[in-house]
């Protein structure tokens, strides 16, 4: 099958935010957990979901998607303005997480 990736959502819940919502894509090679945020400036509370879904599965990249403008990396977990992730979306293809981070 070409395109045998999966998409799964996945409501996590803990102690220190407000049932943020994870989604996290995987196959046989990618393990992928997106994290949404609507806004434009984050702060340090805005992580601890991916966070702990690290600890559970530290194979997993950690993506946080947001509406800022810039992209960085804070700790493990990458921040992508939502517009440019979606933007390099290629149908089939891997996260487009994989090439920025290299």
């Amino acid at each position: 099958m070409a395109n045998s990736a999966r998409i799964c959502h996945l409501r996590w819940q803990f102690r220190l935010t407000s049932n943020p919502f994870l989604w996290y894509i995987y196959d046989d090679n990618d393990f992928v957990a997106l994290e949404v945020k609507n806004a434009a400036r984050l702060d340090s509370r805005d992580f601890a979901g991916l966070k702990a879904f690290q600890s559970d599965y530290p194979e997993a990249r950690a993506v946080l998607l947001y509406r800022g403008k810039t992209q960085y990396m804070h700790g493990n977990v990458l921040v992508v303005p939502v517009a440019k992730y979606l933007s390099n979306l290629v149908p089939g293809g891997r996260s487009p997480d994989v090439v920025w981070r290299r």
